[in-house]
């Protein structure tokens, strides 16, 4: 199974962590890297890296990280660069940790597993308009 550590800036990583806790309860392999805009670039990429080893067992880890082109982003490309089996997802949300979390023990090949997690997570992003256009389709369908 992959391990997961989440990095962001300010409160973005607990807050996640926080957030898998309450609905998820204890989740195996899942560690935290925050970015605490005192902290420098290379404090994080140390933190980053203690936290992949925590959590990798050998199958890999996959950064979740909040803004593309972010210090959390970055170090965790530096990182992930080097390890093979090592993954970086910008822009992460909920759904798309819940992916990362659910689908992580499956066999799929690394690629397959990053874009089923990214794609689970766009599709977590929607509006109430587009909610309602869905319900209001499926009821006309009698579904």
């Amino acid at each position: 199974m992959k391990g997961i550590v989440i990095s962001g800036h300010g409160e973005f990583a607990q807050g996640l962590f926080s957030l898998v806790q309450g609905i998820l309860g204890h989740t195996e392999q899942l560690a935290i890297a925050p970015y605490d805009f005192e902290k420098g670039a290379e404090e994080l990429k140390s933190d980053l890296i203690v936290c992949a080893n925590r959590v990798d067992s050998g199958e890999g880890v996959i950064f979740c990280t909040d803004i593309l082109g972010g210090t959390p982003f970055n170090k965790s490309s530096e990182i992930a660069i080097v390890n093979p089996g090592y993954h970086v997802i910008a822009g992460c949300n909920f759904t798309t940790l819940h992916a990362a979390i659910s689908l992580r023990e499956d066999d799929s090949d690394d690629e397959s597993l990053i874009q089923a997690i990214i794609q689970q997570g766009k599709e977590g992003i929607t509006s109430l308009a587009e909610q309602l256009v869905r319900i209001n389709a499926n009821e006309n369908d009698g579904i």
